[in-house]
């Protein structure tokens, strides 16, 4: 059986829309890109992270791909421009 194309499947997950300070966006979004994350993702995992608690697989699996990124074109900044902006 074929893979399905499209994005990885993130399990179900509560939408909650979340309105950060203006002074605080630029840092975030820098923060996220140096990871080589979606703002998203980044902020899942920095509150695990603060908060002890375990991190969706999904949530790993996009870390180690971002450091795999990393590694291979220094920061493949290009395309996470799409998803930050």
């Amino acid at each position: 059986m074929s893979k399905k194309p499209g994005r990885q499947a993130k399990g179900a997950r509560h939408p909650q829309t979340v309105r950060f300070p203006v002074d605080m966006y630029d840092s975030i979004k820098e923060a996220a890109l140096a990871e080589g994350l979606d703002i998203g993702t980044w902020v899942i995992k920095r509150l695990g992270e603060v908060e002890g608690l375990d991190l969706p697989a999904w949530v790993m699996d996009d870390v180690a791909k971002a450091r795999s990124r990393q590694a291979t074109d220094g920061r493949g900044d290009e395309e996470l421009d799409l998803m930050v902006s």
